[in-house]
């Protein structure tokens, strides 16, 4: 089985193991436990499309349980970006459909993307005649218009066409233009018919591209919705879709989704149960406390905030399917424990293991000479606080953080 470690600043480590794609799971619930703010879950159909159409970093966390919506035998579910509405009425894949929050929230402001400033079609990029807007990058290869083209929902074609785009993000409504979002930062922002996009050139390439919250936006201060008394829908198996031209697009853009629907291709992470999570998460901290009091030093102390730094970054890369101590967001190790409060000292570690059990992460992480950084982690009797984050990539492979550090004196 091949094995890859590298090394990052500050010591960091990290290790990768290929391991089978796991089958779907009829019924997955998604939960994040570390994270305090989110007390909400993702289950069945939901848990799928999310993990299935870009999870974290396209839709963000859920804000609200499942709910009835206003219509029929609606289900919806708020997301920090978007809403997404279960519709038993249509045939999976298309029972899926995402919100026009984009627009809804530009209403909402008093602002009729109707009499906006139109564009002009310029070299370089696309250009919406639907809306007389165009949607360019803003640097070399980097900016909306690459975002826009490299992301959309699966609907079988190869790669990601036009089509899945749209499907995602809908027909571009302004021009790009300074605006404070809802943080406070003036950033470079371009409304779509179901997303905001962001231009944030301090961060690194490729996350310069970010998305507006506007689920969060759209729901504000409103109390949370009462949940839904009916099951989830399920999973769904394997749908295959043969892939299609997409149609000529519409004079202007439709009252609902013109294409926001999926090729549901499975979601491969296993049912993900809170309590799952924490079992395994407490077996591998077992295993690793027990390692270092054989190495002589003091049994470690669990910290919530290094657990919730962990699980942070442990979404991120499992969603990415990338081994990088640098998050999407550009944050490092440290940067991470300054958000969560946590004073490190002089040193703090983070290993990273893509493996579905714990005893094979950690055995791994042992299985290297007595200065090996894996083993010094664990053994180096200098570290007494960790933290662990477990998540879940689409493909069924576990991808497991340690932050290992001492509070500062």
């Amino acid at each position: 089985m091949p094995r890859r470690s590298c090394c990052a600043l500050i010591g960091l480590i990290v290790l990768l193991a290929i391991t089978p794609a796991a089958h779907s799971a009829p019924n997955l619930i998604r939960c994040f436990p570390m994270v305090p703010s989110i007390g909400d879950c993702l289950q069945g159909r939901f848990a799928q499309y999310w993990a299935a159409n870009g999870g974290l970093s396209v839709f963000g966390y859920p804000t609200t349980p499942l709910f009835d919506a206003n219509t029929g035998d609606v289900q919806a579910q708020m997301l920090e970006r978007n809403r997404v509405e279960y519709h038993p009425d249509l045939a999976p894949p298309y029972d899926i459909l995402l919100g026009r929050l984009g627009e809804d929230l530009l209403i909402k402001h008093g602002r009729n993307w109707r009499a906006e400033p139109l564009g002009i079609p310029q070299a370089g990029c696309w250009w919406v005649d639907t809306t007389h807007h165009a949607v360019c990058d803003q640097a070399p290869t980097a900016g909306f218009l690459s975002y826009y083209r490299s992301h959309g929902l699966d609907l079988g074609d190869p790669g990601v066409s036009e089509r899945e785009s749209l499907a995602l993000f809908g027909y571009p409504l302004t021009e790009p233009r300074p605006e404070t979002n809802a943080t406070g930062d003036t950033v470079l922002t371009q409304w779509f018919e179901r997303a905001r996009f962001e231009w944030h050139p301090e961060l690194s390439e490729p996350y310069r591209v970010l998305l507006g919250l506007l689920g969060r936006e759209a729901w504000g201060n409103a109390p949370p919705p009462p949940p839904s008394q009916r099951p989830a829908p399920a999973s769904i198996p394997d749908v295959n879709i043969t892939p299609t031209t997409a149609g000529t697009a519409p004079s202007t853009p439709s009252a609902t989704p013109t294409m926001t629907t999926i090729a549901a291709t499975p979601s491969a992470s296993p049912t993900a149960l809170a309590n799952d999570d924490q079992a395994l998460i407490d077996r591998m901290a077992g295993l690793v406390d027990t390692l270092h009091q054989q190495a002589g030093c003091a049994p470690f102390k669990r910290d919530v905030r290094l657990d919730q730094a962990a699980q942070g970054h442990a979404d991120d890369i499992a969603l990415h399917q990338r081994i990088d101590h640098i998050g999407t967001d550009g944050a490092t190790l440290r940067q991470r424990l300054d958000r969560v409060g946590y004073p490190y000292g002089s040193s703090a570690s983070e290993s990273i293991g893509v493996w579905n059990a714990p005893e094979d992460v950690v055995h791994n992480w042992m299985d290297e000479p007595s200065d090996g950084p894996h083993r010094l982690n664990i053994t180096n009797c200098q570290y007494t606080d960790n933290g662990f984050g477990l998540g879940y990539s689409v493909d069924g492979r576990h991808w497991w953080v340690m932050d290992i550090s001492s509070e500062r004196q």
